[in-house]
């Protein structure tokens, strides 16, 4: 199994939190990170910039930029990370597709249709049993995979930078900030 210890820099895993948990400290680290949150949603801090995550939304950060999560609601928090380092990717996949370096450029909120989180999620499972369960093969395949799930992202997501946050004092329901996103 790969971890975040014991990788050729591309590892996934997934984790249940309960929505009581609190990364208590931010952190960053040299590697991409892609957050998708399966189920509940979360509190997502970059660079002292508030974002809210619900089920079914993905975030992007990017090596080098702080960050921390927080859970909330009443049901538990089911989130599936993709670390890799952007180095073990070929430099002819970055020539040829440098739309996706600069959507890697900084952190964002990555929105998908139900089309793109259905086939993202598939992706995320194959990805998940690579990790967990690696031969010799494993690691061309991780990054046969990290490489399609760029591309889904760039064909399927529309990338979001600011955070969508009401004025002070204002409370907005879940369903208006989706509608809003």
């Amino acid at each position: 199994m790969y971890t975040e210890e014991n990788n050729d820099g591309i590892y996934i895993e997934k984790q249940v939190r309960v929505p009581t948990f609190t990364m208590t400290y931010e952190h960053s680290h040299d590697f991409c990170e892609i957050f998708y949150l399966r189920t509940g949603s979360c509190i997502y801090s970059v660079n002292n910039s508030i974002y809210h995550l619900a089920a079914g939304d993905l975030f992007i950060v990017t090596p080098g930029d702080t960050h921390c999560t927080r859970y909330e609601g009443l049901v538990p928090c089911e989130r599936i990370v993709v670390y890799f380092n952007p180095d073990v990717l070929p430099d002819s996949y970055w020539q040829s597709h440098p739309e996706i370096n600069s959507g890697l450029s900084r952190s964002g909120k990555v929105v998908l249709a139900k089309k793109g989180r259905l086939q993202l999620e598939v992706l995320l499972n194959q990805m998940l049993e690579e990790n967990n369960i690696p031969d010799e093969y494993s690691y061309e395949f991780l990054t046969l995979q990290v490489m399609s799930l760029l591309l889904s992202l760039q064909r399927n997501g529309i990338f979001v930078y600011e955070q969508i946050k009401p004025a002070a004092g204002i409370n907005i329901s879940t369903d208006i900030e989706d509608a809003l996103r």
